[in-house]
């Protein structure tokens, strides 16, 4: 009984999709939603992690490696400071090294006092496209400037790799350089600061 239940049940459902499909005119269209998420923040943001500042005894590129889950594009870059000043923003392909945007934004000292772990973004001139299963790098730097920066590693309850809530995006280690260079080193436990706000269509 309970078999044929669940048969006249998939009947009825499969013949209300039939009516309901027939009933639709042919000129009604469902319009795409568009999906933006920003990865390395959303999942701080989340997790309330305690994120500490390091100087390093010279200047660095610094960022994290991810994989895009699906295709869309990258429309903004960004990141989190503990010091003000003029931010470098750059955006590679991790395969053949290729810069595909480069922007700048800047802190002021009262932003970073009275909000020291603010994200700030800032919208590339083209969006980037991205393809599924690529990796890419996103960094930031400040020529000439601090060489203090914000990191969050296993101690901090921190664990790579970072996958977002949509399953879009997967942040899959840490990467730095030099300052607006590729970043051609690795870290398979550490991240940096830098982010991508990523957009795709639903």
């Amino acid at each position: 009984m309970k078999h044929t239940f669940l048969r006249s049940a998939a009947a009825i459902v499969t013949l209300s999709a039939i009516s309901l499909l027939t009933s639709c005119s042919d000129d009604e269209t469902v319009t795409p939603v568009t999906i933006s998420k920003a990865p390395l923040n959303e999942y701080l943001t989340a997790k309330q992690l305690d994120i500490e500042a390091l100087d390093f005894n010279t200047l660095w590129s610094l960022g994290y490696e991810f994989t895009a889950k699906r295709d869309g594009s990258i429309t903004e870059l960004g990141c989190s400071v503990p010091v003000a000043g003029k931010y470098i923003l750059e955006l590679y392909d991790s395969e053949g090294g290729q810069l595909l945007a480069k922007d700048s934004v800047e802190f002021s000292a009262e932003e970073v006092a009275a909000n020291p772990l603010a994200w700030k973004y800032k919208q590339v001139v083209t969006p980037v496209a991205v393809t599924e299963g690529k990796n890419y790098r996103v960094t930031y730097s400040l020529p000439g400037g601090s060489d203090t920066f914000y990191r969050v590693d296993p101690q901090d309850g921190f664990q790579l790799p970072i996958l977002t809530d949509d399953s879009s995006i997967e942040i899959i280690q840490g990467v730095y350089g030099a300052p607006e260079s590729f970043p051609d080193e690795l870290w398979n436990e550490v991240v940096y600061l830098a982010d991508v706000k990523f957009e795709y269509k639903k």
